[in-house]
């Protein structure tokens, strides 16, 4: 389940970062319900698991969401272990402006000659 929660969270960071960087900033309270809408979209609901709501923050250029809870044991219960702390956290970097460097491989080989590669030096 603890995996299932830091998947479900990571997603989210993505798409908020996502949403973040089309409009350009948020206000606290809209970070955190932008933020819990993905989360509830990448994550399902299970009944045994009882979530707080999703935690947002932005530090520089960097969204950080977490989210705690309390996972219902089964097995454990027989130890007197009712629950188990379930937890995730995860940040993503946003707004980069650094340039971006591209490569491009061309086929000069004999399958090339002729039209082929007159067609694309022209292109």
């Amino acid at each position: 389940m603890q995996h299932r929660v830091q998947v479900g969270l990571d997603a989210a960071a993505l798409a908020t970062t996502l949403r973040l960087n089309e409009v350009g900033g948020m206000e606290q309270e809209e970070l955190n319900g932008v933020a819990q809408e993905f989360f509830n979209g990448n994550f399902p609901s299970h009944a045994e698991l009882t979530l707080n709501p999703v935690e947002a923050s932005t530090i520089g250029d960097e969204v950080m969401l977490s989210v705690r809870g309390t996972l219902d044991t089964t097995f454990m219960e027989i130890i007197g272990q009712k629950t188990m702390p379930v937890g995730a956290s995860t940040g993503v970097v946003y707004n980069l402006q650094r340039p971006v460097e591209l490569a491009l491989v061309v086929d000069t080989s004999e399958s090339m000659a002729g039209s082929k590669l007159t067609a694309l030096q022209d292109a």
